[in-house]
């Protein structure tokens, strides 16, 4: 679900940006590197959190649900301001969740099961990377823009963040207080 909306901002803040005025594509180059600037500093800045208090869990999940409504708010949007502002927040909310999440894995799995672990989070993460940016297209075709597509991948990644809050609360993956 992660890759899911990762795939489809990166492959479409372009298209959706070129389609609010009268951008060069030199120009839309250019103001669609911004949410990702901030999403780097955004990275840093929650990795860095996750390490200092060892919370894993909370921190993907917060990032999920930050994504979700990113994606949900620039869906409905009109105007390319506020839009490239909720993309911004949407890729601070979907990048932002990349370490906490790959800090998990070596927690409850050691030796060949943590390789093999992530090997199907990898195969899990192509599949949503195919899924993303063709669901957006598809939608975007049938309707003629990106709301619904966008929308879409709002409740993919909101799902993903009520999956990590179930994940957390598991008998099985509770490492300990702090996970």
């Amino acid at each position: 679900m992660l890759q899911s909306g990762s795939y489809g901002l990166t492959l479409w803040v372009p298209q959706i940006l070129k389609g609010f005025g009268n951008l060069t594509d030199l120009e839309v180059g250019f103001v669609a590197a911004i949410p990702f600037a901030f999403a780097a500093v955004g990275m840093v800045l929650i990795g860095r959190s996750s390490d200092r208090t060892g919370e894993r869990f909370g921190h993907l999940a917060a990032t999920l649900f930050v994504a979700a409504a990113g994606f949900a708010a620039s869906a409905l949007v009109q105007s390319p301001l506020p839009a490239l502002v909720m993309l911004t927040v949407t890729a601070i909310g979907d990048l932002g969740g990349r370490g906490p999440f790959w800090a998990l894995p070596s927690r409850f799995l050691a030796g060949a099961s943590s390789a093999a672990g992530i090997a199907l989070i990898n195969t899990f993460g192509a599949v949503g990377g195919f899924v993303g940016p063709n669901v957006i297209g598809l939608v975007k075709g049938a309707t003629d823009n990106y709301t619904g597509g966008l929308l879409l991948l709002a409740g993919l990644v909101f799902t993903g963040g009520v999956a990590t809050i179930a994940l957390r609360r598991s008998p099985a993956l509770r490492i300990s207080s702090r996970t």
